[in-house]
């Protein structure tokens, strides 16, 4: 029997998911660009989801995800597509996208 749990390989998403769920802060904007686009957008969702859960509140997870998409410039629909929301969460995204556009 093998010792270990011996992983496949990972998509860039998964990868990006991974580091955004365990990030501690968050990435420079230049940093962040050196990423392909699937990573990016791994990393938005897995910090979003990390953040809802500590905090105990699917609406933090959109106004996350909004927020970094917008930061980072990920593309909002590419975004929306991978959070996956319901469309209450949905239109907390595009507030939260806007919102920081606005503020840039």
């Amino acid at each position: 029997m093998a010792d270990k749990l011996v992983r496949g390989r990972q998509t860039p998403f998964d990868l990006g998911f991974e580091h955004g769920a365990e990030a501690e802060e968050e990435p420079t904007p230049l940093e962040f660009s050196s990423r392909v686009p699937d990573y990016q957008l791994g990393f938005i969702v897995g910090r979003a989801y990390s953040e809802a859960t500590r905090r105990a509140n699917h609406a933090t997870a959109a106004a996350t995800a909004g927020a970094l998409g917008s930061r980072f410039g990920v593309d909002l629909h590419e975004l929306l597509k991978a959070m996956r929301l319901n469309e209450d969460h949905e239109r907390l995204i595009r507030q939260a996208y806007d919102d920081a556009r606005a503020r840039s």
